[in-house]
């Protein structure tokens, strides 16, 4: 039987939160990173970091920190809402 999306993304999560944060640390990041504030960076490696998170949970407080910046800063799919929108729009 075919894993559903969802399924396929908690699988991914699980290995990731299972590696080293050595290894994590040197994932490459995402393509917008280097336009971002420093505080900003800080702000999801350290929701990056925290493994009580569910994949769930870390979702949605990156969400949080990417619509706090401006719209130009913000990361494509997070600009217009679209799959991201928050739940309370």
């Amino acid at each position: 039987m075919a894993q559903t999306r969802k399924q396929g993304w908690d699988q991914i999560h699980q290995i990731v939160a299972s590696l080293p944060e050595s290894v994590r640390a040197n994932l490459p990041k995402p393509r917008h990173w280097e336009r971002l504030p420093q505080e900003t960076k800080d702000e999801l490696k350290r929701i990056r970091n925290d493994q009580t998170l569910t994949r769930q949970q870390r979702r949605e407080k990156v969400r949080a920190v990417f619509e706090k910046l401006p719209p130009e800063l913000r990361p494509p799919r997070f600009r217009h809402g679209g799959a991201f929108q928050s739940q309370s729009q």
